[in-house]
């Protein structure tokens, strides 16, 4: 979805873009500095606690962390893959690239969204209600944020996000219709938006005014539609 990094060259992707339970995903290291000697993945921002495995290039050894759930395989380029996905998979992931000074050259940190709801005969079951959650709560100027759907309900048709209230058509964002698996983007677009179809909603160079009230209206196939909202901390 979207990644943060301490310097201008290390990326990470996520291949898949989305990953469903049961799935494996990759996070893809781009563009590594040439002098690291060691990188280290961490479950969350770098607490030696959530350490998910290490590797040393000089000797290719690679070994464990105190998260690591036997699920997870690193690379020498550095890249991770993450086996038989689940819910609790949601998170941030670190990557800590090192020089032969033991000195960190490099982090980078990506958010990975496991949907927290099954397609059963095309219908979503879930039973709790639905949220949006900001990651991270406060986003810093120029950075991402991804507005992440908890729990949508039965029988959805689409989602419609606006800037603001829901009151005013000037305001939306974007609408998407599952059953054409369509977007249209509306008044409030801002040509740095991507509306993923669980109705997560990530917004890219997060400026000053991107800040303040989103709402999330979600429609249902009994023509029935529900709301929740978000506060965008920039």
């Amino acid at each position: 979805f979207w990644h943060l990094s301490s310097t201008a060259h290390v990326t990470i992707e996520l291949v898949p873009p989305q990953v469903a339970e049961r799935e494996n995903v990759l996070f893809l290291v781009r563009d590594l500095p040439k002098n690291l000697i060691a990188f280290a993945w961490f479950k969350g921002l770098t607490n030696m606690t959530h350490g998910i495995a290490w590797y040393t290039l000089d000797n290719n050894l690679r070994g464990p962390g105190p998260v690591h759930s036997g699920r997870e395989t690193v690379y020498r380029n550095g890249s991770l893959l993450l086996q038989n996905v689940t819910l609790e998979d949601t998170g941030t992931y670190t990557l800590r690239i090192f020089n032969r000074r033991g000195k960190i050259i490099s982090t980078t940190s990506i958010y990975l969204h496991v949907p927290a709801f099954l397609w059963k005969c095309g219908r979503l079951a879930t039973s709790a209600q639905s949220s949006i959650e900001s990651v991270p709560p406060i986003v810093a100027e120029g950075k991402s944020v991804l507005l992440l759907v908890h729990n949508p309900p039965e029988n959805i048709a689409g989602f419609v996000w606006f800037k603001g209230m829901s009151e005013l058509k000037n305001l939306v964002v974007a609408r998407y219709i599952l059953d054409r698996k369509s977007t249209v983007w509306g008044p409030a677009y801002g040509g740095r938006e991507t509306l993923y179809r669980d109705g997560s909603l990530l917004l890219h160079g997060v400026t000053p005014q991107d800040h303040g009230l989103y709402t999330l209206r979600i429609l249902r196939t009994d023509r029935r539609s529900e709301e929740a909202q978000v506060q965008l901390q920039v």
